[in-house]
């Protein structure tokens, strides 16, 4: 007996973050779940859809990050000789918790090829995106398919440090911090070699509220960061940021 054609199963791992100390996936805040597009294309073929939303989800413990091994998926696929890959995924940190796409986020992928993601920011949810092109016509079929994922969102988070010409005696404490007016809403534009771009921004978020130590009090050339961060829809918003903070003289207000 001979297995005249064995099949491959394709499978996905070692996905990477770039940038990751820049938004809310960082340190053992590991990416552990994911949604993918994508076509094949057979040579000299056209365009076939292979993935369209289907999930990813790595099955080890909360902060503990798998490597060279294949995540779970809910659709299963196999590799062919002589075709390219066109493969397209999406985080959104609320996929590791519940299947299928979430509310916020609604993806327009005609026939597997991701073109749109139209995304409703919360603050508090990060939104990631990776492109992975694979070609088994000049190369051997990899063992597993590892995305680099980009942000699309930006950090907003604030640092306190008091003047180096402060005198002796006196101190600033830092009381409150808000930002108003960021984006509701955006539709970010894919491209497959990750320079997309946001565009149709509208509306505007609650505000946001970052917490500050409320008994420390900052000293010359000493810095306070307000705890957390929210990570927000690019673009040129009018932000009102409010930042409440108080000179004190030997611990007293002056």
């Amino acid at each position: 007996n001979e297995d005249i054609n064995p099949l491959t199963p394709i499978g996905f791992g070692d996905t990477f973050v770039n940038n990751s100390t820049k938004a809310i996936y960082e340190g053992t805040n590991y990416v552990k779940a994911f949604q993918v597009w994508g076509t094949v294309t057979p040579k000299n073929g056209t365009a076939l859809p292979l993935y369209e939303g289907a999930n990813v989800k790595d099955t080890a413990a909360e902060g503990v990050k798998n490597y060279g091994v294949a995540w779970s998926c809910d659709v299963q696929r196999y590799w062919a000789e002589d075709c390219n890959y066109k493969l397209y995924a999406v985080v959104d940190s609320r996929v590791a918790t519940a299947a299928g796409t979430p509310a916020n986020v609604n993806v327009t992928a005609p026939n597997g090829v991701l073109s749109k993601i139209a995304y409703t920011a919360d603050g508090q949810n990060d939104l990631l995106y990776g492109y992975k092109a694979v070609n088994t016509i000049d190369e051997a079929i990899p063992t597993l398919v590892a995305f680099e994922m980009n942000h699309l969102l930006s950090k907003i988070s604030f640092k306190f440090t008091a003047h180096a010409d402060l005198l002796a005696g006196y101190t600033y404490k830092v009381n409150s911090v808000t930002v108003e007016n960021a984006f509701a809403t955006g539709v970010y534009t894919v491209a497959d070699n990750g320079t997309g771009s946001w565009a149709s921004q509208k509306d505007a978020m609650a505000k946001l509220t970052l917490a500050v130590p409320t008994t420390t009090a900052i000293a010359a050339n000493e810095a306070v960061a307000a705890s957390g961060a929210y990570v927000i829809i690019p673009g040129a918003a009018p932000l009102k940021i409010t930042i409440e903070a108080q000179l004190l003289f030997n611990s007293s207000n002056y």
